[in-house]
Formats: structure tokens, C-alpha cells, sequence
């Protein structure tokens, strides 16, 4: 059993101002990071529940990598790290893993909250990233982190798997290519019975958090609120696509089924190869920031309750000052966004 202390909020606010100490000391060194052919990847994860586990599992599976860290919240969530893994460094507090000289870079799945601050963090502190989807909580959280990728010249992946799935790719390039000459309609769906969604999760009341979660850290920057069972934890809905169907214009009634060919395992391989090359992974941190977009926009539109015009090259939502205040949000103390 780990006895990691549970970090306070002074604790939080002056790890995060030697994080920035840190990357400011290190982005002085373009070459941090790059290493030799045959040098082990040593990587450190943040948030470590159910898509963070399954990260952990794979990439311990592949020769040329290293799980040196973890942090997470949730004592309980180390302590099954700790169990696989019992060389690994586990904390609550994410900011004592970017301190570790002996990791490369970080793979984060945290909750949809999290993603941009660690991030950032971890581009200042000299390490490549791995963020899951969506890649921030806002446009502008977004937006910085693009920013700080290209400032600290960091490979940063976001956790679009299917941007590496060879049928995707093949779909793309057929499509890209003509091959399929005029594309008329286009269908989308998502099949998942309701308690594959977590969608019968009931409604349980607000409670206390459970002995060994850091409740304070894990809320972060959001509201501060009470604790409920049903806002952590994959309490959420996401779309899982393994394949892919078209029509012929005529003759209809054949459709040809695409099925998966694997996507997982490849996006990660891509953005291992990409650090060692320093070359730009398939599903670039810009590629993912505009790829939120349109639901980001769409979610500002419904929230307002009218149409918007945006303006792309700026980024911004002229005349309209209750959605451009949208664009961002308001940070709880101390879980600030890092300047870039």
C-alpha cells in the first residue's frame, strides 16, 4: 500500500510554479528529449482510471517503452498501478511526476476538464504528450496548447486513434484520391446498448468522496461542488467507430463493409516513432484543436440559443460578447491555465 499524502491546495500552487521554473530552465534546450535508437522511452501517466489503465497495459507492451510514474487522484487507482507495476513512482499530485528527470514524456487521460494544464505543464517541463480527446475543455485552452507544442518543440499526440487506423487511412485516400467519384450522403451512427454507454447510471444523491480520492485536486479547475458517484468515472458518453460502410450510387442495396483493422495499438506507435524522429504525429495537437472546433462552436451556439458568426483566422466570435465569453472559462484558484 502506497502512502502518498494527499496534496493541499497550497501544496498544488507551489508545484505548479516549480513546474514552470522548470520548463522555463528546460526550453532554453531544443534537444531535450530526443533520444538514441535504441534508448527505452520512459514514460509517465496522469490519470490512471479505466482509459488511463488501458494506456498503461498497452504501452507496457511494447519493447522500446518504459512505465517509470504515475499520478492520479484516486489512491485507489495507484495502488493497481503500484500492483502491476512495482518499480513505478505513484502520486496524487501530477505535478511531482513532471519533475522527474527520469521520464520522456506523458500519456494523460484525465477527466475531459484536465487535459489542457497538465498538458501544457508537461510541454514546459521539456516532455512530449499523449492527451486524450477532447483535447481541452475550450477554444482557448485549445489554443494554447498548440502554442505551447510549438513553443517547447513538443510531439504531441491527441488520442484520435482512428487518424492512425489503416482502413481510415485507406477511406481518406480513396475518397481524397476520386475513387469513389461523387460523394452525395454521408450517414454516421453509433450502436451501444445503454449500459455499454453508462447510461443506466440511475441518480444517486450528492455524498462524501471515498476514503483516498483527492476530490479538491480532482474537480481542479471546475466549480467547486459537491461530490456525486455519477460525475467521475466514465459517467459519460463517448462514440466508438470500427469500421466503415459505403454505397455504390447505383446499386445500393450492396453495401461493402470496411471492418476495423486495428487503430489503438498504431496511433501509439505512431506517436512513439514521432518523438524519436521529432517529426509531427498523425493526429497533431493543431489537427485535434481544429478538429474540436465545430463541437465546441456548436455547444456555444445551443448554450446562447442563437446562430454565430466565427471568425476562423482569429479565433474569435466578433459582436457577440455572451458567446466570445464562451470561448473560455473561469478557473477555480489556484488550477489556473499556464501562460505560454
Amino acid at each position: 500500500m502506497n502512502d502518498q499524502p494527499t496534496v493541499t491546495r497550497r501544496q498544488f500552487v507551489k508545484t505548479t510554479g516549480n513546474a514552470v521554473a522548470l520548463g522555463a530552465a528546460l526550453s532554453a534546450f531544443p534537444s531535450f528529449g530526443v533520444l538514441g535508437a535504441n534508448e527505452k522511452l520512459r514514460l509517465g501517466f496522469i490519470g490512471v482510471g479505466g482509459r488511463g489503465s488501458y494506456h498503461v497495459k498497452e504501452f507496457s507492451e511494447m519493447d522500446d517503452v518504459s512505465i517509470v510514474a504515475a499520478a492520479d487522484p484516486a489512491q485507489s487507482k495507484l495502488d493497481k498501478v503500484k500492483a502491476a507495476f512495482p518499480n513505478v513512482k505513484v502520486f496524487q499530485d501530477f505535478h511531482a511526476l513532471l519533475e522527474l528527470k527520469n521520464v520522456d514524456a506523458v500519456v494523460i487521460a484525465t477527466a475531459d476538464h484536465w487535459h489542457a494544464i497538465p498538458a501544457i505543464l508537461a510541454c514546459q517541463a521539456g516532455k512530449d504528450v499523449y492527451v486524450e480527446k477532447p483535447l481541452g475543455h475550450n477554444i482557448r485552452e485549445g489554443r494554447a496548447m498548440v502554442q505551447a507544442a510549438r513553443k517547447y518543440n513538443r510531439v504531441v499526440q491527441l488520442g484520435t486513434q482512428q487518424r492512425s487506423g489503416p482502413h481510415w487511412i485507406e477511406a481518406v485516400e480513396r475518397i481524397r484520391s476520386g475513387d469513389l467519384g461523387k460523394v452525395s450522403l454521408v450517414r454516421t451512427w453509433n450502436c451501444w446498448d445503454l449500459k455499454s454507454i453508462h447510461a443506466d447510471m440511475g441518480n444517486p444523491p450528492d455524498c462524501d468522496p471515498p476514503p483516498g480520492l483527492n476530490y479538491d485536486l480532482w474537480l481542479g479547475p471546475a466549480p467547486k461542488r459537491p461530490f456525486n458517484p455519477r460525475h467521475t468515472d466514465f459517467y459519460f458518453y463517448y462514440f466508438n467507430r470500427n469500421g466503415y460502410t459505403f454505397f455504390a450510387e447505383s446499386g445500393r442495396g450492396n453495401p461493402k463493409n470496411v471492418p476495423s483493422q486495428g487503430m489503438e495499438v498504431q496511433h501509439k506507435r505512431n506517436w512513439i516513432d514521432c518523438i524519436r524522429s521529432r517529426k509531427r504525429p498523425n493526429s497533431d495537437v493543431e489537427l485535434g484543436h481544429l478538429g474540436c472546433l465545430p463541437g465546441h462552436l456548436g455547444n456555444i451556439a445551443y448554450r446562447v440559443g442563437r446562430r454565430i458568426a466565427w471568425n476562423g483566422e482569429k479565433e474569435t466570435i466578433p459582436g457577440d460578447p455572451q458567446a466570445e465569453a464562451l470561448l473560455g472559462r473561469t478557473y477555480r484558484a489556484p488550477y489556473l491555465l499556464p501562460k505560454v
